[in-house]
């Protein structure tokens, strides 16, 4: 397992600086045009924000996975990002017409992202300490998915409906793993398809997000100068890049073209300076993370720990991918950060977090592997 740990951590660290390359590239103008004295001011933010996570990188590394089933920890966790949700719904102005973040003095808070680590740990713990009733409708699988309804609905009327969807999705790809009845998965699916279709048509902004995406696809150049407007944008970003990119801080997207250049649609940005041979190597990095990641849930010391890594590994992967299909288009544009490149403080902090725990995990593995070398993970080689 230790060559495991070591090639998660070569991953995400080669993934952490091209996060720093692009961000800094991708909001130059911007920094520029804030101030002309100081145009490394986003560069030195995202470096702070890298800080920051290294931080909690080492409190999820050296934390001991077992010791999240204390009350005394879950619980006064779960009621503080209870608060931080209903605080930012009812207390926080609006920006850009959602509540979603905390601003104070510059410095942005976004409580939905401390929901990804809370969902996958609350679920572990139960899932595992509930393996007698997981078969069991009401006393098994309502439970652990009634907990994660609960935080997303908070998230959803922010109103913010990607966050749900990496969460609820996940939430679903644990449960599954703990040994869920595959008719109430497929019940809960469905149940998902029409909640997501409501809400779709609840909000206008989200029922015309998804009306320009059909007809982006239809005829996207018809609409390219309103429906159409970013993702056109965002492809032409990528037949700008070509196979070798312009270079890193060529791009011309981020001259005021593409909106969000350094958070949402900054695999946009990457397709642009580093090419199709940079972005496929981005794409090889989070294949071969979800890959490596499923290893060490595989080779986890009990239950608990194989569904921490593996709704770790999940939920990050499948966050990447879903960044990745809005920008080329796959999916209709959505508000959803790629994990450790784009810019974002509290979505880069959570995540490192999370590698934390699945770093903490592999080293319990290598404990048990020195103990018990021929016992350990037969099953899963």
């Amino acid at each position: 397992m230790k060559k495991e740990v070591l090639l998660i951590l070569m991953i995400v660290l080669v993934l952490v600086q091209v996060g720093i390359l692009m961000v800094y590239s991708a909001s130059i103008v911007r920094a520029v045009e804030s101030s002309a004295d100081y145009s490394l001011m986003y560069l030195l933010g995202q470096l702070i924000r890298v800080g920051l996570g290294v931080i909690a990188f080492a409190v999820g590394a050296s934390f001991d996975y077992h010791r999240y089933k204390k009350r005394i920890i879950l619980l006064p966790t779960f009621a503080f990002v209870t608060l931080l949700l209903l605080a930012v719904l009812f207390v926080e102005e609006k920006t850009n017409e959602t509540h979603r973040w905390f601003t104070f003095h510059g410095i942005s808070l976004q409580p939905s992202d401390f929901v990804k680590p809370l969902v996958i740990i609350l679920l572990a713990v139960k899932l595992s300490e509930n393996q007698k009733h997981i078969k069991s409708f009401w006393r098994g699988f309502v439970p652990p998915l009634a907990t994660t309804l609960f935080l997303t609905f908070l998230i959803a009327v922010e109103p913010d409906i990607g966050t749900p969807f990496v969460i609820g999705l996940t939430a679903l790809f644990m449960v599954m793993l703990a040994g869920a009845s595959w008719l109430h998965l497929a019940q809960s699916g469905l149940a998902g398809v029409g909640l997501i279709t409501l809400y779709v048509l609840k909000y206008p902004h989200a029922l015309d997000r998804v009306k320009d995406w059909v007809i982006t696809l239809i005829d996207p150049m018809k609409y390219r100068s309103d429906e159409s407007y970013q993702l056109i944008q965002s492809l032409w970003a990528f037949a700008q890049g070509g196979v070798f990119g312009l270079g890193p801080g060529a791009g011309q997207q981020k001259l005021h073209y593409l909106y969000a250049a350094e958070s949402d649609f900054i695999f946009s940005i990457c397709g642009e300076e580093l090419g199709l041979i940079g972005t496929l190597a981005i794409v090889f990095l989070f294949a071969s993370f979800f890959i490596i990641g499923m290893r060490l849930a595989v080779c986890a010391p009990d239950l608990m720990g194989a569904l921490l890594a593996a709704g770790i590994v999940f939920l990050i992967t499948f966050q990447a991918t879903v960044s990745m299909m809005v920008t080329t288009g796959l999916l209709p544009t959505k508000g959803i950060t790629l994990p450790f490149i784009s810019a974002g403080g509290t979505s880069l902090v959570t995540v490192l977090f999370l590698i934390g725990v699945l770093i903490n995990v592999g080293i319990q593995s290598v404990k048990q592997e020195e103990s018990e070398p021929i016992a350990l993970c037969v099953q899963g080689s």
